[in-house]
């Protein structure tokens, strides 16, 4: 299947980055009859520079249904290393190369089952794992699909929670039924029905940079060495591991603070959007350090260790505020998958926008130029009036003519 499509650059589809001409710190200011634009030509996956809401910081893109998603609520969203994204739906997997979906429901992909896909993942060395809600995990490698029927217990197959491969290519798998079990060469085995004796918690199950599987049951945090589960932070209270942390570590939820905890002790902190613990679904940490939490109802935020949280729902442009899977692609895009609403991406803009709302008199800017001392002057036409305007710091009104 790798091959079909050429490889395309998921932040700029039409368009390879290395063409893209991007880099340096150069300014270009446009003249658009909607005001004006600086564009700072430099790296898309940066921090945005301007200040202010999450609205005007990302541009956010929508895909639904009508653009080629085979359904709306999307479960996990992974990125294989030929550069295609994948997400999986309540109908059917779907592979996106930027521009277009195609899609592998159960009409054209038996292994798929019912098409009720719950859950995705990457492997360490290329391929998905894919788990239907009729209890199969499903292998797509070099494009075959292979299915695995989960164990039952207690008579009924089990439910998927959460999948991980570990860096030797063992499947993790965490069930609704409180078990753990690995799948190892084609078959598996329970790792454990409850490893923690007094704690009656389901588990779940999670991987850091380097392929290492840890566990969490809402109340202590494991460390899996040699297939056992050792105890590395406990007495936590209620509790979610929330993701894992870039130099090594995790981000945690507790009643009343999110902390990241790394080499045994507490290092940081970032302000709690205001919203319980049960109603956070999936979180993740971006190259840049921020912890982005997708919530069931409460919308998408982005917390910061100095005190910013900003909030992204349906007002700013967000498919649904139920938030069901999230996804930083190698070009630094956020994507997230929510309920109903679709696929979303949000990317850092490249466009700074200077207009009425900013100060100026007008958003039909008819000129602009930069003097040696780095002044900008802008034309504005206001009733048939020609004025200079000139930005230091913000913008005020210059000379008429």
């Amino acid at each position: 299947m790798a091959g079909l499509l050429s490889r395309l650059n998921l932040e700029c589809p039409r368009k390879s980055r290395a063409s893209s001409g991007l880099g340096g710190q150069r300014r270009l200011w446009l003249v658009l009859r909607g005001g004006l634009m600086l564009l700072l030509l430099g790296s898309f996956s940066g921090a945005a520079r301007d200040e202010g809401s999450g609205e005007r910081r990302y541009l956010i893109e929508l895909w639904q249904s009508d653009k080629g998603l085979p359904q709306n609520s999307v479960t996990g969203i992974a990125q294989t290393p030929d550069g295609y994204l994948w997400v999986s739906t309540l109908d059917g997997l779907a592979r996106f190369d930027g521009v277009q979906f195609k899609s592998f429901k159960p009409g054209n992909t038996p292994a798929l089952g019912s098409g009720r896909l719950r859950t995705l993942t990457a492997g360490q060395r290329g391929g998905l794992w894919v788990s239907a809600q009729e209890g199969n995990v499903i292998r797509l490698d070099q494009g075959h699909f292979g299915v695995y029927p989960l164990p039952q217990f207690h008579g009924t197959r089990l439910d998927t929670r959460r999948l991980a491969e570990d860096e030797a290519g063992v499947l993790w798998l965490a069930s609704d039924e409180k078990t753990v079990n690995r799948l190892d060469n084609g078959h598996w085995s329970v790792v454990a029905t409850n490893w923690s004796a007094t704690k009656k918690a389901t588990f779940e199950i999670h991987t850091d940079l380097q392929g290492r599987i840890w566990a969490s049951n809402g109340q202590e945090l494991y460390q899996l060495v040699k297939g056992q589960a050792v105890a590395v932070l406990g007495d936590l209270g209620p509790c979610r591991v929330l993701s894992y942390n870039r130099a090594g570590g995790w981000w945690i939820a507790t009643s009343n603070q999110i902390r990241l905890w790394r080499e045994g002790k507490w290092e940081a902190t970032v302000n709690r959007p205001e919203v319980s613990t049960t109603s956070i679904v999936c979180a993740i940490e971006d190259r840049n350090g921020h912890l982005w939490i997708g919530t069931s109802g409460w919308g998408l935020f982005r917390c910061d260790t100095d005190g910013t949280v900003l909030h992204f729902s349906r007002r700013e442009g967000l498919g649904s505020e139920s938030i069901l899977s999230l996804f930083e692609d190698a070009y630094g895009n956020l994507w997230v998958g929510t309920e109903a609403g679709g696929l979303n991406r949000l990317r850092s803009r490249l466009f700074k926008v200077y207009g009425w709302a900013q100060g100026l008199s007008s958003d039909m800017v008819t000129t602009v130029s930069e003097a040696k001392d780095g002044v900008l002057w802008v034309g504005t036409d206001i009733h048939g009036h020609f004025c200079l305007w000139r930005r230091i710091g913000r913008t005020r009104p210059g000379s008429k003519s």
